[in-house]
C-alpha cells in the first residue's frame, strides 16, 4: 500500500506539472507547429496519467 501511494503521489505531482505547462502554451498568442504538437503531447499525458490515477485509487480502495 505504501508503494501505491508514493506512486500515487508521484503521479499526482507529474499531472500538476504538465498542467502547468500546458496552462503556459495555452496562453501564448501564437503557438508554432511545434508548441502546437508539445501542447497536444502534454494533453495526452495528461489523459494518460489521470486514468494510472484513478486506476491506482481503484486499487487502493478495493485493498483497503
Amino acid at each position: 500500500m505504501n508503494i501505491n501511494r508514493t506512486q500515487l503521489d508521484i503521479l499526482i505531482e507529474k499531472h500538476k506539472h504538465l498542467d502547468e505547462e500546458a496552462d503556459q502554451l495555452s496562453q501564448q498568442r501564437f503557438l508554432t507547429p511545434v508548441d502546437s504538437k508539445r501542447l497536444w503531447s502534454v494533453k495526452r499525458a495528461k489523459l494518460r496519467i489521470k486514468d494510472e490515477i484513478e486506476a491506482l485509487k481503484q486499487t487502493q480502495e478495493s485493498e483497503g
